[in-house]
């Protein structure tokens, strides 16, 4: 009789029952073989475990002995007996993809057929592969296949400034019924941000008046230019055209003073 993985047999439990034909009163049983000496034989052909045993079939997938029978003065028969340990699910998915997809590009259009993650993941050897699914704050926006690839379910184009990243967390299920088991891992999508704003100059359109007659150097700030820009950049780079710009210079600070 086929054992169960991680369940405990004891002396009682019978693994196999010996049977057989003769012409005298009886037969005497006996076991020989790789595995006999963890059972025992009783004389109507019981087969039992010796000790209190655990099946574990990740360390040992089958038992086997020989099954000796015994008659008179004649030669034994023997019959070779293998007992398998039937594999079961206990060994939870391991999800060995990062917690990171891939980064996706400000104001860019991601049809359905775009992975932004991969999921991959090892499962116990008594199932055939991992059932992925989604849940989690922006789950909705996605899709796993049985592959473990997670795309967009529809056609969407990024906006850092409206989401800067997507958050959802995978499950990796194996087995079904009592068998089952889940892990997760939570995963985020970034949103890399690009310089899609334009600057604005928020200084005034008139510089401090300048005195007749009066003499000025080149450390004189006439016009202090002010700003906001894209939050992809790190700041304005400032330069100067027109009738009389080469008359001045304008600093990284935005001052502006006479050459």
């Amino acid at each position: 009789t086929a054992l169960l993985d991680n369940t405990a047999y004891d002396t009682s439990y019978l693994v196999y029952q010996a049977t057989g034909t003769y012409e005298v009163t009886f037969i005497t049983w006996s076991l020989t073989g790789a595995d006999a000496s963890l059972f025992s034989i009783a004389s109507n052909g019981e087969v039992t475990f010796s000790a209190n045993t655990t099946a574990d079939h990740e360390t040992k997938s089958s038992y086997s002995f020989n099954v000796v029978a015994t008659t008179g003065s004649l030669a034994p028969a023997t019959q070779a007996v293998t007992v398998a340990v039937t594999d079961i699910n206990d060994e939870a998915p391991v999800i060995t993809s990062g917690a990171t997809g891939t980064a996706l590009v400000d104001n860019t259009a991601y049809d359905n057929s775009h992975v932004v993650y991969q999921a991959t993941g090892t499962y116990d050897d008594a199932v055939e592969g991992i059932d992925w699914s989604l849940t989690g704050t922006d789950a909705a926006f996605f899709t796993i296949g049985s592959t473990g690839a997670v795309t967009f379910k529809g056609s969407t184009v990024t906006n850092h400034e409206a989401k800067n990243s997507y958050s959802f967390t995978l499950i990796a299920t194996t087995g079904t019924g009592s068998d089952t088991l889940s892990v997760t891992k939570d995963i985020t999508v970034a949103v890399t941000d690009i310089n899609d704003v334009a600057p604005v100059i928020t200084s005034a359109a008139t510089a401090d008046a300048l005195t007749e007659n009066t003499s000025y150097d080149t450390n004189h700030v006439i016009y202090t230019a002010t700003g906001t820009y894209d939050d992809a950049v790190s700041g304005i780079s400032w330069s100067l055209t027109g009738t009389d710009a080469d008359l001045f210079d304008i600093a990284a600070n935005g001052e502006v003073t006479f050459k």
